[in-house]
C-alpha cells in the first residue's frame, strides 16, 4: 500500500502551494462547498373558502367588533385578500401607502371601514375565483348592504376625526359598485356620501388618510366620467389650480396631472353654453399652460423606454419603470386628447387635430399593453374606454378588444359595458367577422 507522505499543507484551495510545487495530489481535506440557504418561502395557508358552507358569519359581523370578526377564518381570508391584492390599487399614487398601512389598523376601531374592506374583497373574489367555485355573490351583496346602512346612519354625525375613515370607506364601496354593474346606472348614492364626507376643503399640500381618500375618489370619478363621457360628479375646488410642491415624491407628479385631467374632463364634457365663450377660452389656455409646465419639470424616469421587451403587437411598446409613472403618462396623453377636442374654435379636421388625437390614443393603449402592473392597469380602464372610441383601424380595435379582455381576467374588472359601448361607437358587433 503506498505510503501517504506527511507534507505540510498551507490549506490553500483548490490545491495547496506545497503539493502544487511537488506535483502531488493534495490530500488536504476540503470542507464541503458552501450552500447558500435561502430563507424559507412564506407559506400562505390555504384560506378557508368564504362562500361555501354556513355563511351566517356574514350576518354576525354586523354585531361583532372587527377584532372579534377576524377570528372567523372566512373573515380573515377576505381581510388578507384586501391587504394582498386590493390595497395596492389605491396606493398607486400614494408614496405613503395609506390604504395598505393605515386603513387596516384604522378599521379595527371603525366598523364601517372594516365592513367596506370585507365587502370589496368579497366582490373582487366573486369576479376572480374559478367558475366551479361556490357562488360568492350573496355574501358580497350582504356585506355591501350591511356597510351601506351603517354608512348612511353615520354620515349624519360625521366629525373631522371620522371624516378620513368615511371617505376611504366610500372609495372602497365605489370600487365595489364599479365592479358589479353598469357605471351609468349605479353609484348615485355614493356621490351623495362623498359630498357629505368632504364637507370642507382638504389641504392637498401634504399627505394623510383624508388626502389619500380624496385622490382615490378623484381618480375613480375620472374613470367613470371618461367611460360615460360626462363631467365629474365630485366638486373640484374652484380656481385652485394644479397642486404643487406637495411632498416632492415622484408620485406627486401623477397627482398633479390627475388634477389637470379632471379639470379638462369638466371643460370638455360641460355644455359649452354653461360658460361664456371668453371664460371657456381662458380656462382652456390655463390648462394647456399647466400641462406644458408639468411636462417641462417631469423627472427623467417618466420618459417611456420605447421598444423594451420586444414587439407589442399593434400598439407602440412604451415600458415604464414604476406603475405611478405609467398612470401619470397615461393621464397626460388623455389630457392631450382633451386639449385638442376642447380647443375653442377648432375641430379635429383643422391643424392636424385628428392625427394628434390618434397618436395620443395609441400611446394610451401602448402604455396599458406594455406594463402589466395590476394597479396601473386598473387605473387604465377609463382612459382606454374613452380613447378606444378614437381608433379608426380595425387592427387597433381588435387589439384593444383583446387587451381589455386580458386585463379583465387579470384584475376582475367588468369590461362588458366598455366593450358594448365601443362596439356601438365603431358600428361593429363582431370584430372577428
Amino acid at each position: 500500500m503506498p505510503k501517504i507522505l506527511n507534507i505540510d499543507c498551507d490549506e490553500s484551495l483548490p490545491t495547496c502551494l506545497n503539493c502544487s510545487k511537488k506535483h502531488r495530489q493534495c490530500r488536504h481535506i476540503r470542507p464541503p462547498p458552501l450552500q447558500w440557504l435561502s430563507p424559507p418561502a412564506l407559506q400562505t395557508p390555504a384560506p378557508s373558502h368564504p362562500f361555501q358552507g354556513d355563511t351566517s358569519w356574514a350576518h354576525q359581523i354586523a354585531t361583532l367588533s372587527p377584532r372579534s370578526s377576524l377570528q372567523h377564518p372566512a373573515v380573515l381570508s377576505l381581510f388578507t385578500h384586501y391587504l394582498t391584492h386590493l390595497a395596492p390599487w389605491y396606493d398607486l399614487l400614494d408614496p405613503h401607502h395609506h390604504f395598505a398601512n393605515t386603513i387596516p389598523t384604522a378599521s379595527f376601531t371603525s366598523p364601517i371601514l372594516f365592513r367596506a374592506i370585507l365587502a370589496f374583497a368579497a366582490s373582487h373574489l366573486s369576479r376572480t375565483l374559478p367558475p366551479s367555485s361556490p357562488n360568492p355573490t350573496p355574501v358580497a351583496a350582504l356585506l355591501h348592504d350591511s356597510f351601506l346602512s351603517s354608512l348612511i346612519t353615520a354620515l349624519s354625525t360625521i366629525t373631522p376625526a371620522s371624516q378620513p375613515n368615511y371617505l376611504a370607506a366610500t372609495c372602497l364601496l365605489r370600487s365595489y359598485e364599479i365592479l358589479n354593474g353598469d357605471t351609468r346606472t349605479r353609484q348615485q348614492h355614493l356621490f351623495g356620501a362623498f359630498s357629505l364626507a368632504v364637507h370642507a376643503d382638504i389641504d392637498l399640500s401634504g399627505w394623510g388618510l383624508a388626502q389619500a381618500g380624496f385622490w382615490n375618489y378623484l381618480r375613480e370619478d375620472i374613470t367613470v366620467a371618461l367611460e360615460c363621457r360626462r363631467p365629474l360628479h365630485m366638486r373640484m375646488f374652484a380656481g385652485r389650480g394644479m397642486p404643487r410642491d406637495m411632498t416632492g415624491m415622484e408620485q406627486d407628479w401623477g397627482n398633479g396631472v390627475t388634477w389637470v385631467l379632471a379639470e379638462l374632463v369638466n371643460l370638455h364634457f360641460t355644455d359649452s353654453g354653461a360658460d361664456g365663450v371668453e371664460e371657456r377660452a381662458a380656462s382652456w389656455e390655463r390648462l394647456k399652460n399647466e400641462l406644458e409646465q408639468w411636462k417641462r419639470g417631469l423627472p427623467a424616469g417618466f420618459e417611456p423606454i420605447e421598444g423594451a421587451g420586444g414587439e407589442g403587437g399593434v400598439f407602440p411598446v412604451l415600458w415604464m419603470l414604476r406603475p405611478w409613472q405609467v398612470a401619470a403618462r397615461m393621464y397626460a396623453a388623455v389630457a392631450e386628447v382633451l386639449l385638442v377636442l376642447a380647443e375653442p374654435g377648432r375641430g379635429l379636421e383643422r391643424g392636424g387635430g385628428e392625427e394628434r388625437v390618434r397618436k395620443y390614443a395609441l400611446q394610451v393603449c401602448g402604455l396599458a399593453r406594455s406594463n402589466e402592473d395590476v394597479p396601473a392597469r386598473v387605473n387604465a380602464f377609463g382612459p382606454l374606454a374613452f380613447c378606444g372610441r378614437l381608433l379608426r383601424e380595425r387592427r387597433h380595435r381588435t387589439g384593444l378588444r383583446d387587451l381589455l379582455a386580458n386585463m379583465a381576467r387579470q384584475t376582475g374588472w367588468n369590461v362588458d359595458y366598455i366593450l358594448k359601448d365601443l362596439y356601438e361607437c365603431w358600428g361593429e358587433s363582431d370584430l372577428d367577422s
